[in-house]
This record gives C-alpha cells, structure tokens and sequence, in this order.
C-alpha cells in the first residue's frame, strides 16, 4: 500500500513539473493558457483567473453624457458656422444639447460633437446608445461614430439614423480586439439641415 502512495505521489510530481516546463517555454509577452501559449494582450483574465473587465462605472464611460451641465471639455464642437446660435448649445432646462443646423457640408465632419479619449479594454464588450430627437416634422439625418482616433479614424462604429419629432435611443455594441485609450464616440450633424437635439450620449460595458 505505501509503495502504491509513493508512486501516485510521484505521478503528480512529474505532472506538475512537465506542466512547469510547457508552461515555461512561452516567451516574454505571452502567457500559457489551456495549453497553449496566447499574446498577454489576447489575454482577457488575469494568470489567477480574474476578470479584467467588469461592470462598474468608470474611465470606460463619458464624461457629463447626460448634460446635466454645460458641455464644456472633453466634450468638443465643430462646426459653429452652420449653426444658429452656436454659443447657446446647451438647453439648460431640457438637460439636452441643440444644434441648429443652417447650412450642410459635403464633410460631415466639418460638424461634428464628440467626446475623446473613451477607454475601450480588450475583453470587454460596450454598448453605446445615442438619444436623440429634432423639431424636423420630415425628420433629419445625422451620423453616429465611434473611432479610433490614433488607426487614422478608422470606424468601429458608423451610422447614419433618421431623427423624429419623439427622443428614440439608438444602440450599438463594440467589443475591442486591443486596449484602446483613445476611442472617440460623437454626432456627424452636417449632413442635413434642422435642429438636432442630444438628450444623452452613453457608454456602458460588461465582460465578455
């Protein structure tokens, strides 16, 4: 019977350290998961297997997305010369941003509302919603975006959606491949003429 304890016991001895040496042949930067050696940055836990990601309100998130005050920095305006009014675009007692829109350009973004540097981590999934209206009885087009400011903007996320006369929230989900730090979310409105009113612009995320 001891001699029976002795060689289970050695057994797992020899596991564990031929796991060692498997585990050890992976290079700087990568890390040896489900036996296989996998990039850090693909990574989406931790070597003790907790979530990197979770849903808690923080960096990941817009700043002031609810306009419960002035949007001033980081949120960002373009385009004063097409719009009435462009030193007014906060209506206090809606909570919104207006935009009225006299003129349009052939580059949508010579108008354009954004916030920059929105955190996006890998292994994590985002859902972005944009809501907003006009006082258009036609309605009104305008762009919503979501892009990589340093991959020379390129677009997670491009849409062009048909305001009405009632608030609708559009959604959208963006699950990253890389850790970005400067992930731009905003409003092309220079594509239509009329007001655009932006009762909210929100990011929310969860783990994959």
């Amino acid at each position: 019977m001891k001699k029976l304890l002795m060689i289970i016991g050695l057994s797992i001895v020899l596991l564990a350290l031929s796991a060692c040496d498997t585990a050890s042949e992976c290079g700087t930067g990568t890390t040896y998961v489900d036996g296989v050696c996998v990039l850090d940055k693909d990574v989406p836990k931790t070597t003790t297997g907790t979530t990197l990601c979770e849903s808690e309100v923080g960096p990941h998130t817009v700043v002031n997305g609810e306009f419960t005050n002035p949007p001033a920095e980081p949120w960002f305006f373009i385009g004063g010369w097409m719009v009435n009014d462009p030193d007014n675009i906060w209506m206090e007692q809606f909570g919104a941003v207006v935009f009225d829109v006299n003129q349009t350009s052939t580059n949508v973004w010579d108008g354009a509302f954004w916030q920059p540097k929105v955190y996006t981590e890998l292994g994590c999934t985002y859902t972005l919603s944009f809501t907003m209206r006009t006082d258009e009885v036609g309605g009104r087009d305008v762009i919503v975006f979501l892009e990589d400011t340093d991959d020379n903007y390129n677009k997670f996320i491009e849409d062009t959606v048909t305001l009405g006369v009632d608030y609708q929230t559009y959604t959208y989900t963006f699950t990253p491949l890389v850790t970005n730090d400067d992930t731009k979310i905003g409003i092309f409105f220079a594509n239509d003429i009329g007001t655009v009113i932006v009762d909210s612009v929100l990011v929310t995320r969860e783990a994959n």
